[in-house]
């Protein structure tokens, strides 16, 4: 299985046009939260190695940005004519795999537990709650942005949790 880090350098990405403002110098800001994509199929219908999560506010850089060129891609679906296909560069794309790592957590909702698994700190869910894409409450996401945690589940972080201090996270 390919990753998306090969993904992302290996060519052609589609961005839906709504959810980005695209500046002259190839400079590309998500107005939402979104999801760049190796085709223009949904996102919640692609393999995580084929989307990559894009919180609002990021920029990236492209070296092209250009109406679709594939007549698949551009009839896939009633909105994919409001796509565009995109080259990102390799920090852009370096960006996208970091980014993909990030999840959110609203820290009442967990208790650290004692248990280490390797370097890893584990966490406790205190009552249902989410992993979410954004610091956005809950409600305001769309079901491909967050992950149900049921009450007394147990995830494993890399590292522990961190403030958020973006003030577009915030």
């Amino acid at each position: 299985q390919i990753t998306l880090s090969e993904a992302c350098m290996s060519g052609t990405w589609f961005i839906y046009k709504p959810h980005w403002v695209v500046q002259d110098d190839l400079v590309l800001t998500a107005r939402q939260s979104t999801f760049t994509n190796t085709s223009t199929t949904f996102s919640w219908e692609l393999a995580d190695h084929e989307k990559s999560h894009v919180p609002e506010g990021t920029c990236l850089h492209a070296v092209s940005v250009e109406d679709i060129h594939s007549p698949h891609e551009r009839d896939r679906h009633s909105h994919s004519r409001d796509h565009q296909q995109v080259i990102w560069t390799p920090r852009s794309c370096m960006r996208l795999v970091e980014l993909d790592r990030v999840w959110y957590i609203y820290m009442p909702h967990w208790v650290e537990t004692q248990q280490m698994k390797g370097s890893s700190l584990v966490l406790e869910a205190r009552q249902d709650t989410w992993l979410k894409r954004s610091s956005t409450c809950s409600w305001e996401l769309e079901p491909n942005e967050k992950i149900a945690i049921v009450a007394n589940e147990i995830i494993s972080i890399r590292r522990g949790p961190d403030l958020v201090t973006n003030a577009s996270e915030a």
